[in-house]
């Protein structure tokens, strides 16, 4: 089976994660975490929290930007629906912005139209979750600017966009918090895993605290306030440092399979728009194609049949069941996308070999269909 992101660690890696478990700190502490957030942080030029999953990032975030029970959080409809979970978490309500056509992420001008109308009606908005999208970077400049010229707390949600580059720094540090996600298919893995990424170390250090069920300085046991087991472990930091050292050829990787794609979809003269930001590089942490003349669903049973794993695009979240109820402003762009929104195998560990029988897969079922 050829899967669409499958994890993949080096020997290098492995090595890693067994000179951690030697090494005695089995706990969720240790020097391999403590290593690899200073040079995270380094890297960034933030303060840099390692958690135990992307989920538990935006939970945190959303606790230290101040949300409560009944504010409204303003979230991409288009994502997973891990970025919109923690909002109900603190008993807040999301209110769904659609996505534009050039990144599919957060469309700024209906985001700033939204918050005008929501505060017309005297409703109170407590923060805004962006996305970056299948490893795109959305508009930050814009959505900074609208965030901080109506005084909302902004969230990044970068889970699937490690590696890129906005301008000229690390994706994840465009707003006042920022989230990777190191999931298992994702561009590093550590099993599960995440990072919240603060503007202040006064806050980072909120964050390790509430992440570690909010024990205070004492040396007994001592809690004032709710607390979470949200810490990454020292085993997984070993094993994920391990994987951030080669996070250049990782991201290259999936670059050169989303090129090969791209260049197969042009030749053959197929219609095919992919996502842009002409002031960011993507890492393409999945090969994911809008095909507005083509049934996707058909081309992906055809391609399991072959063993080829492929994916629809997210179903924006104002489609999802457990959602219903909660408002949304939409302007029909992330329906549009799920409709023709097909994702091909690309994962650092897929060989140029598997990419190859995609690729002959793929020009069958088109040779068939014209």
């Amino acid at each position: 089976m050829i899967y669409l992101s499958p994890p993949y660690a080096s020997e290098e890696e492995k090595k890693a994660l067994l000179h951690a478990a030697d090494s005695g700190w089995i706990a969720p502490v240790g020097p391999q975490l403590d290593r690899w957030e200073k040079e995270l942080s380094d890297w960034t030029g933030r303060h840099v929290v390692l958690l135990n999953s992307g989920t538990a990032a935006i939970h945190l975030a959303l606790i230290l930007a101040g949300v409560k029970r009944d504010d409204t959080v303003l979230v991409a409809s288009h994502t997973c629906n891990a970025s919109v979970n923690p909002i109900l978490y603190l008993g807040a309500k999301p209110h769904f912005i659609d996505c534009e056509q050039e990144t599919w992420n957060m469309d700024p001008e209906l985001l700033e139209d939204t918050i005008r109308e929501l505060r017309e009606s005297d409703t109170p908005i407590a923060a805004i979750i962006g996305v970056d999208i299948y490893g795109t970077p959305a508009h930050w400049n814009r959505l900074g600017e609208i965030a901080e010229n109506w005084s909302i707390p902004l969230i990044q949600d970068s889970a699937e966009a490690m590696g890129g580059v906005f301008g000229d720094q690390p994706v994840g540090v465009q707003a006042e918090f920022g989230v990777w996600s190191f999931n298992g298919n994702k561009i590093i893995s550590t099993s599960g895993g995440g990072a919240l990424i603060c503007d202040t170390e006064e806050r980072a250090e909120q964050a390790r605290k509430l992440a570690t069920q909010a024990k205070e300085r004492t040396d007994y046991y001592w809690h004032t306030q709710v607390g979470y087991t949200y810490r990454m472990s020292n085993l997984l930091a070993g094993f994920g440092h391990a994987q951030w050292e080669n996070l250049s050829s990782r991201m290259d990787a999936r670059v050169k399979h989303f090129e090969r794609y791209r260049s197969f979809f042009q030749s053959k003269g197929i219609r095919v728009e992919y996502s842009i930001n002409p002031n960011a590089r993507p890492n393409r942490w999945l090969s994911a194609f809008y095909l507005p003349e083509v049934d996707v669903q058909r081309l992906i049973e055809f391609l399991a049949h072959r063993d080829i794993e492929a994916r629809r695009f997210w179903k924006p979240m104002h489609q999802q069941p457990i959602y219903q109820g909660f408002e949304a402003n939409l302007n029909g762009c992330s329906d549009r996308l799920f409709e023709h929104g097909i994702c091909l195998p690309c994962g650092a560990g897929n060989t140029d070999e598997q990419i190859d029988e995609v690729l002959v897969a793929l020009d069958a079922y088109f040779n068939a269909s014209s």
